[in-house]
């Protein structure tokens, strides 16, 4: 395999703790919008952190696919 990992399962283990901690920031990031905005603005206050989210999600993707290209042809 990979001669700089030791093991695998150490791969595993920090995607799993990426994963935890990715988690915990999105849930805290709700349950601060449900005790911090009022109720009439609740709602869009949630609706805006899930687009902000998935906006985000989509340009990390639409930025990697060229800048993979870019870094393959460069070897």
């Amino acid at each position: 395999m990979l001669s700089f990992l030791p093991s695998m399962y150490l791969v595993f283990l920090v995607v799993l703790y990426e994963g935890l901690l990715g988690g915990a920031a999105y849930v805290n990031t709700f349950h601060n919008i449900a005790l911090e905005t009022s109720d009439e603005h609740r709602e869009f206050a949630m609706a805006a952190a899930c687009i902000s989210d998935t906006v985000g999600i989509s340009l990390s993707g639409a930025v990697a696919l060229p800048l993979h290209d870019f870094l393959c042809h460069l070897s």
